[in-house]
Parts: C-alpha cells; sequence; structure tokens
C-alpha cells in the first residue's frame, strides 16, 4: 500500500532521525515505517496551530503525539517531539521520557531528564505554575520511584496536593500492609473528598494486581473496592472496573476477567449516559472483551456502539465526535476487522470538519493519527488522500 508523499516529506523525518543515530542506525531508520509517516504528520498538524492565542491547544495536541510515540517504544522520535511544545508540557514529557528510560533500566538516560524537568517545574519555566508544576513534579516522582530512588520520590510526591499525588507506595504494602490500607476505606468515604478517594482507589489496582496469586486477598480488594466506589461518579468507576479487567489480562486469566467483565456491563446498565461518553466506554468494553475471547460479545458493543452514535449523534457536540468514534475503530480493529474499522476512521475525519475553525480540526486529525499509529492501522490512498486535503486547507479562522 503506497503512502502519499506528504507524509514522508513532513519535516524531513528520516533526515532528522538519522542525524539522531549512529550511521549502522541510519540506515535502519532511512526507511520510514507507517507508523512514524502517520506520527510526523500528526506532530506537523499539530504544530501548525498558532502559538497565539492556541498555544494551550497546541502543546496538548503536541503532548499528545509524544506519549503516542512513547506508546510504541519510539523514545528518539518522542525526544524530538518534545523539544518542540513551547509551554510547560515540554517538561512534563521529559518526565514521561524519564520515566519510560527508568522503566527499562536507562538510568543514565533517564536520570538528566527526570532533572531537567525538575528543574523546570521548580523554576516555573515555560509557565510551570500551580496545578501545572505540581503535574510535573508527579511524573518526576513516578520516574524517580522506577529508577529505585523511593524516598526521593516519596518526599516529592508528599508536598504536593492530594489530586496530583502519584501512588507510589502500594506497590510494596505487604497483606498486613494491605489489610490496614482497605480498612481506611470507608472512612476516607466517608469524608466526602473525592480527590482522596480516587486516589485511593486507584491505589487498589496495583494491590490488586501485586497480590493476584493470594486470591483471597484480591477478591477482598476487589470487593472493598466496590463498596468503596459508590461514593465516586459512575463514570470514575467504569475507569476502575476495566482497570481491573486490564491487570487479569496480563495476568493471563480470562475467565475472571470475563467475570469482572460482566460485572462492568451491569454497572454500566445502571448509570444514564450522554453518548459521547457511553459510546467510547461500550468501545473500550468491547476491546476487552475481545482480548479475553469474548469475540462474539465484542462485535455486540461496538456495533451497539455505533447504532448508539448514529441515533444520538446530534447530541454530541461537534467537537467531540471524532473523539468519541476513534474507540469504536480502535475495537474493530481488536477483532481484526479491519474493514469496519476504516469505515469508522472515515467518518471521524468526516466529522473532523463539520466544525467550520481550524483549530478543532487540527486537535482532530491529530488524534485520529494518533490512534491510526498506535493500532498498527494504515489508511489506504483515499483515505490518505483527504487527510492531506484536510491538513492543506488548514489556516484562518483558527
Amino acid at each position: 500500500m503506497k503512502l502519499s508523499l506528504s507524509l514522508f516529506a513532513c519535516l524531513g523525518l528520516a533526515g532528522a532521525l538519522a542525524a539522531q543515530t549512529s550511521p549502522s542506525e541510519a540506515v535502519a531508520t532511512a526507511v520510514v515505517e507507517p507508523a512514524d509517516a502517520l506520527l510526523e504528520q500528526a506532530y506537523a498538524i499539530a504544530s501548525a496551530m498558532p502559538l497565539r492565542p492556541h498555544i494551550k491547544n497546541r502543546s496538548r495536541a503536541q503532548e499528545r503525539v509524544v506519549v503516542t510515540c512513547l506508546e510504541l517504544e519510539k523514545p528518539l522520535l518522542a525526544k524530538r517531539y518534545a523539544d518542540g511544545i513551547e509551554n510547560w508540557r515540554r517538561a512534563a514529557a521529559y518526565a514521561d521520557l524519564a520515566r519510560y528510560y527508568a522503566e527499562r533500566g536507562q538510568s543514565d538516560l533517564a536520570q538528566p531528564l527526570a532533572a531537567q524537568a525538575q528543574r523546570m517545574a521548580e523554576t516555573n519555566e515555560l509557565g510551570a505554575e500551580g496545578w501545572r508544576q505540581e503535574r510535573i513534579l508527579a511524573k518526576v516522582a513516578e520516574a524517580q520511584f522506577e529508577l529505585g530512588q523511593q524516598e526521593v520520590a516519596r518526599q516529592l510526591a508528599g508536598q504536593l496536593e492530594i489530586s496530583e499525588q502519584p501512588t507510589l507506595s502500594s506497590e510494596t504494602l505487604d497483606e498486613e500492609g494491605v489489610t490496614a490500607f482497605l480498612e481506611s476505606l470507608p472512612g476516607l468515604a466517608q469524608t466526602g473528598q473525592l480527590e482522596t478517594m480516587l486516589q485511593a482507589l486507584d491505589a487498589c489496582v496495583p494491590l490488586f494486581e501485586q497480590h493476584y496469586a493470594k486470591q483471597p486477598l484480591r477478591e477482598r480488594i476487589y470487593k472493598d473496592m466496590r463498596n468503596a466506589w459508590n461514593r465516586v461518579p459512575g463514570l470514575e468507576r467504569v475507569r476502575l472496573a476495566r482497570s481491573l479487567v486490564e491487570v487479569c489480562l496480563e495476568q493471563g486469566d480470562a475467565p475472571r476477567a470475563q467475570n469482572l467483565l460482566a460485572d462492568t456491563r451491569v454497572l454500566m446498565d445502571s448509570m444514564r449516559w450522554e453518548p459521547r461518553y457511553q459510546v467510547p466506554a461500550q468501545a473500550q468494553l468491547a476491546n476487552l472483551r475481545a482480548q479475553a475471547g469474548q469475540r462474539e460479545l465484542a462485535r455486540a458493543e461496538l456495533e451497539g456502539a455505533m447504532e448508539l452514535y448514529q441515533t444520538r449523534r446530534e447530541e454530541v457536540i461537534n467537537i467531540y465526535r471524532a473523539e468519541t468514534l476513534l474507540p469504536v475503530a480502535e475495537g474493530f480493529l481488536a477483532l481484526g476487522d479491519r474493514e469496519n474499522a476504516a469505515q469508522v476512521y472515515a467518518q471521524a475525519v468526516e466529522e473532523s470538519v463539520v466544525n467550520p475553525n481550524s483549530r478543532p480540526r487540527a486537535v482532530d486529525l491529530t488524534d485520529i493519527l494518533c490512534s491510526m499509529a498506535s493500532t498498527g492501522f494504515v489508511p489506504d490512498a483515499k483515505l490518505q488522500a483527504r487527510i492531506d486535503e484536510i491538513q492543506k486547507g488548514l489556516g484562518d479562522p483558527w
């Protein structure tokens, strides 16, 4: 399948990559992979947004590309794209990159990036003030924890507001510590402090993973989480439930994952949803069903999600329509159904141009291209030409 020339020409990708690598590596990177080309186009589109007055949207979109690069294990691309971010999100991206290297035991690469991100946060460089500063420092704490600097990480995390504190300590709790932690959940729920409750529930997920082999303790964690999460919004409950399913799948326990998926579906059925949230949640559930071996149920979820979208499309504000559809395309790809995935991606592309302004178009196209890159989807010539056409048309009014 031939990609359009514009994908390879954007910002001189091959040359830029070769400049960061050794001669032998340069030979390997001379041929641009489809995912690299999609990411390059996504970054070019994000960067087309003018700094004034759209620096927030531009930087957020650029950071999305960086995060996708790290998910695809492309740290050189991630670093190059991070360097071009003009606000505090550059430091956040450096901290993410530091954690990436730390998780792979490359402390020589991780430590300088973590230090740079921390310095940029603490000096308010690039507008890193308030919650932005704390967001960066939370990411630095996570990187330091992965580097084995647990005490440094905990000290740093302890200085942050509760809403930004990363989950660090739960990964090392023994069975007695887990029991004490679980016994504290009812008291936290009674306080009515949502951020504190969410942080505690998020901390339960790594505990569930850490003690997965101890079935009685694992099931107690799940039971106590369910009792406590009745105090948090429905969307958060569904998110937490999906996180537990993902742990089961990572442990190779498809039967337990299927049981939790059934519980999650009951939870979702008990809620009143806006289609903007219901469609992607149902698609994400389908994706997990596919991974758990429930392919027929997964397809039914996806077809139901698309029917829901088509029926209630007008209830979704036009700037949110493309992002609502992307998890559906990703779900079809999880089933190996590239034909339906292509149709959904094509519809998402058309939804991106409903709004007449270029800023939401650029944001949508960036998200679409990142989704394609992360799933390994390569658009055909017709769809690629349409994306190129929309990209060329970006301009005033933004």
